[in-house]
């Protein structure tokens, strides 16, 4: 979901983060607020440094792959 064009965020407060439900509770708080609503592809979720590591090897060029390099070095200093 998108709302890069939405700046009300009262129905994003208290959605249940990384849960199996939080998508569809999101959704149905953004739709019944108003604004238009679509879908985008799924992407993962990253709640653990596992988590990190498997979406920096998704784009290993990009920039989450990037900061996330500099973090570990930044720790193994």
């Amino acid at each position: 979901m998108s709302t890069a064009t939405w700046t009300n965020p009262a129905p994003l407060r208290g959605v249940p983060m990384s849960t199996p439900v939080t998508e569809a509770v999101q959704r149905a708080r953004l739709v019944a607020a108003g604004p238009r609503v679509r879908d985008l592809p799924r992407t993962r979720d990253v709640d653990t440094a596992t988590d990190a590591r498997a979406v920096a090897a998704l784009a290993p060029h990009g920039r989450f792959a990037a900061q996330l390099a500099r973090r570990a070095a930044m720790a193994h200093r």
